[in-house]
Order: C-alpha cells, then structure tokens, then sequence
C-alpha cells in the first residue's frame, strides 16, 4: 500500500514538473498574444505601469495581465445606470453557444452575462 502511495506521489510530482516547465516554454507565447491584443491607447496605459519594465524584461504574462486589468477602460465607469443596464441586457440577449463551445464553457459564460445583467 506503501508502495502504491508513493508511486502515486510520484507521478504526480512529476506530472506537475511537466505542466510546469511547459508553461515557462510557453510564457513568451502566451505574452506576445496578450500584447497583441491590447488597443494602442491601452498599450500607452500599460507601458506607464509601475512595474511596466520588470515584467517587459522578464516576459512575465500574468504581470502583463494584471496591468491591463488595472488599465482597462470599463463601462462600469460611465457611472450611468441606465446605460450600463441596456448594455448588459444587450450583451445578455445576443449570447449564444458557439459551435465548438462545451456546455460547460458556455454556461461560465451565461452565468457571467446573467449576473451583469442582474446586478
């Protein structure tokens, strides 16, 4: 039973090296695709970030999220009840499974409109 326990934690200490090692050879990807997708102005946003050099250097993608959270333009700030309410409810109304959506994926989904919508 010893044994088992042990080849158990075993493998699951070396499954989580791999899973490990994996995503630092794929953090320069998974930047770049992030930075790709930030609008310029949000780009000038991110790039005044305090800790802006340490994560460009570092090529740090969590960092460089955690930016563009801070920076995000949000409706929510328009302060506009009413208009964040038609957008929620237009975004709640427009939602729709997607072809290769799992239900599961698509209920995360609705379940975050649904809530926007609510609140």
């Amino acid at each position: 039973m010893k044994e088992i326990m042990l080849l158990d934690l075993s493998s699951a200490v070396k499954d989580r090296r791999a899973r490990i090692s994996r995503m630092n050879r794929e953090r320069s990807n998974l930047y770049g695709y992030i930075y790709s997708k930030i609008s310029p102005e949000n780009e000038q946003e991110v790039k005044k970030h305090r800790n802006f050099s340490t994560f460009s250097k570092e090529v740090d993608p969590l960092e460089l999220w955690k930016a563009v959270s801070e920076n995000h333009p949000s409706s929510v700030t328009t302060g506009n009840a009413t208009v964040l309410r038609e957008s929620a409810f237009s975004e709640y109304a427009k939602i729709r499974q997607g072809p290769l959506e799992s239900l599961a994926d698509f209920k995360i989904k609705f379940d975050m409109k649904y809530k926007s919508y609510i609140d």
